[in-house]
């Protein structure tokens, strides 16, 4: 199979870890903290807050998130402020760069 036009040079697809991620963003909650972070790093409060949905459950789901790569933290003080990760390639067109395709939220 020829890599799709984009992917990462000496980059191979991995079945495994599309599936994974797109398993990750099937859950409502999750899917919706994506796409908050696409547009708005944000700490969990404001998440919370934003999307209606209460601290625990977004801070969970930002657990799963991270531990698939799919959103970073970085801490600024006391404040911990989450963002996408930096090799997904989301473009402003809203677009995420999964290796395997590529998905649009607009």
């Amino acid at each position: 199979m020829a890599p799709k036009k984009g992917t990462r040079a000496g980059a191979k697809f991995d079945d495994d870890l599309a599936s994974r991620r797109f398993k990750i963003l099937g859950d409502k909650n999750r899917l919706a903290i994506f796409k908050f972070l696409m547009k708005n790093p944000c700490p969990v409060g404001d998440i919370a807050i934003a999307l209606g949905i209460g601290r625990t459950l977004v801070s969970h789901n930002l657990k799963v998130l991270r531990s698939e790569g799919l959103v970073a933290a970085k801490r600024y003080g006391k404040s911990i402020v989450y963002t996408l990760a930096e090799d997904l390639m989301v473009d402003k067109n809203e677009t995420l760069d999964l290796d395997c395709c590529r998905v649009s939220f607009s």
